[in-house]
Formats: C-alpha cells, structure tokens, sequence
C-alpha cells in the first residue's frame, strides 16, 4: 500500500483533513500546540520552585532549632 495517510485533526468533536483546512486553521492550530508545551514546561517549573521553596523552608527550620551562637556558652557552667 503506497497510499499517502491523510493526517487528521479533531477540533470540538469532530475529525477534520488537516491538509484540507486553511493555513490560519493550521497556524491557531500550531500556535495552540506550542502553548501546550509551554504550559507543560510552565506547570513544571513551578513545580520545581514550590520544591525549592519548601526545601529551603525546612531547612531554616532545622536551622532555627539549632543553639544560636553564644547560647550553649551561657548554658554550660
């Protein structure tokens, strides 16, 4: 079989021929794509700064719980 397979593109339900649809069709559809994308790598960066944050507020907190300087000192005798 050497037929060429149409590629095809669902918008709101329905099964269109991408290479049947306009070039502005194609362009909001390759413009939504990227923005995906972007999106995805968005969700995942905030993810990783939520993680960070949290980290560093944990470690101030082990931090904080530690003896300051000069406090043992005034507590040994």
């Amino acid at each position: 079989m050497d037929e060429k397979q149409n590629k095809v593109v669902n918008i709101d339900g329905e099964e269109h021929n991408y290479d049947d649809l306009s070039d502005t069709v194609k362009y909001c559809i390759a413009q939504i794509n990227d923005l995906r994308t972007q999106l995805d790598a968005a969700k995942a960066r905030v993810d990783q700064l939520n993680m960070a944050h949290d980290g560093f507020l944990n470690l101030l907190k082990i931090e904080m719980e530690k003896p300051q300087e000069g406090e043992l000192a005034d507590k040994v005798v």
